[in-house]
């Protein structure tokens, strides 16, 4: 509805806000308003305009309450209630009898939970729209979900809705339920005291033949073609049965295998950001839960093969999704010295220090080297995580070590990660060793591709002649996978 041109006048001059204030309020420009004020071109405000303008003065007056702003917005109540005009002399209602339309939630966002008993979808109550995204372990709880069992895979998605015309903009959110992986996210000491619980075994084995285990590419948390954390567990958890079997194999054929070696060649866990544009929407655990995930899983590798095997030596490279990287993709702290990749290592360190049962557990992590060599049973090593050079880079990219004299310059055998499958090639004397991953795959690069890499853990057997025994431990597919 409308007021006549004498009305506004009246408000513009009741009012005493200035040009610039009362062009912003009514979307026009200053000049608009000086004519307004001459009376021309005014064709009159519409009800909901005064009421800004009402709205506006008593927000001028709760910031500084001088005796003329209280005066102006008591003249221009007086105005705007009929004091001058009369109640309803100058009002033309317009669909009167019409009730104010409102918005019930969009089709599909009622609240509620679906469970099917191994995963579902919550839908949460509508809140504001100004607030910020819920905790998730709030909306589990909402939800009657432990968030302690459960957790929200991914990222929320929402809806926004008006309640009603002129009212207040809603929220509701939406995220897929599912059990936790089964590990026991516990503090460090929880941890201790579970490694405390392992008893020293005497008369460990001993021998001549180095055995070595290669840890690369779990990438804990990412969400793939072949599943997610869970299954990369259960993964994890089948090859550290299979070392142990391993180990029993080639005793039996009379290997005579001593001491262990565990190498990590880094991307032990995804991160949440910062390598590609939908990595945050394809993880399921947040950073703190995947190296708290992946420091369980090698204390669980250490606490089942150190006892079959008279010393153990850990060593890490820190890898490229160990970094703390930015939205540019860059690490913005050091990339050697805060990696996650042997950060995790140093964590299972400090866990094993003092227990007895370990005593026989030594760790090589060094500190500003992303590359080093490592003497197994007498077999120089190196190892890279593999991200330094290209896929067909690792010749020329040796032989320039070796020029410079860095650290693998010496070694008989190199060993990396990073390209997700096994590759082996011998160069004259020298033997580069390639290894797969153990993550749930890549559905990008198989449809670019055509290839899907089988995951597995690469062991074999070191001593001063050179290594031998090579064989890939591969997981069980689940039914169905090829």
């Amino acid at each position: 509805m409308f007021i006549s041109k004498s009305f506004a006048r009246e408000v513009l001059a009741a009012s005493g806000l200035t040009r610039i204030e009362l062009g912003v309020l009514f979307d026009v420009n200053a000049r608009t308003v000086d004519r307004w004020r001459a009376g021309e071109g005014l064709t009159g405000f519409r009800l909901d305009q005064l009421d800004n303008l009402r709205r506006l003065l008593a927000e001028r007056v709760a910031m500084s309450d001088p005796p003329s702003l209280l005066s102006q917005v008591a003249r221009v109540r007086e105005v705007t209630t009929g004091g001058i005009l009369g109640p309803t002399e100058n009002l033309k209602p317009v669909n009167a009898g019409l009730k104010q339309r409102v918005t019930a939630p969009p089709k599909g966002w009622a609240p509620g939970v679906a469970w099917d008993g191994s995963e579902g979808v919550g839908t949460s109550e509508a809140r504001p729209a100004t607030e910020g995204e819920p905790d998730h372990a709030a909306l589990l709880t909402e939800w009657g979900f432990d968030p302690k069992l459960f957790m929200i895979e991914g990222a929320l998605s929402f809806s926004r809705w008006q309640q009603r015309d002129g009212g207040p903009w809603l929220k509701a959110y939406r995220g897929k339920i599912v059990r936790r992986p089964d590990i026991e996210h516990s503090a460090m000491k929880d941890l201790v005291r579970h490694i405390r619980a392992v008893k020293p075994k005497p008369n460990r084995p001993s021998g001549n033949l180095g055995m070595v285990v290669i840890l690369s590419d779990w990438q804990i948390g990412k969400v793939d073609m072949h599943g997610g954390t869970d299954t990369t567990i259960e993964r994890v958890r089948q090859i550290i049965s299979g070392v142990v079997a391993r180990t029993a194999e080639l005793r039996k054929i009379g290997r005579d295998v001593g001491d262990l070696y565990i190498l990590g060649l880094g991307d032990l866990i995804e991160r949440c950001g910062g390598f590609y544009p939908s990595q945050t929407f394809m993880t399921d655990l947040t950073e703190e839960e995947q190296r708290e995930v992946a420091l369980h899983l090698i204390i669980e590798c250490i606490r089942t093969w150190a006892p079959l095997f008279n010393r153990v030596v850990v060593a890490s490279v820190p890898g490229n999704h160990g970094e703390n990287r930015g939205p540019g993709g860059k690490a913005f702290t050091h990339a050697v010295r805060d990696n996650a990749d042997t950060g995790v290592f140093r964590l299972a360190a400090i866990a094993l220090a003092q227990v007895e049962a370990f005593e026989h557990v030594v760790f090589v992590l060094p500190k500003d080297r992303a590359t080093f060599a490592l003497d197994v049973a007498g077999l120089g090593i190196g190892l890279a995580h593999g991200h330094q050079f290209g896929p067909a880079g690792v010749l020329k990219w040796w032989a320039e070590q070796t020029l410079g004299e860095q650290p693998v310059a010496g070694a008989q055998m190199l060993v990396t990660g990073h390209y997700h499958h096994l590759k082996v090639e011998q160069m004259g004397p020298r033997t580069h060793v390639q290894v797969p991953a153990m993550d749930p795959g890549s559905q990008w690069f198989a449809e670019r591709r055509g290839m899907d890499s089988p995951p597995g853990m690469v062991t074999f057997t070191a001593s001063p002649v050179g290594w031998d025994d090579l064989a890939v431990i591969e997981p069980t597919r689940p039914e169905g996978e090829s």
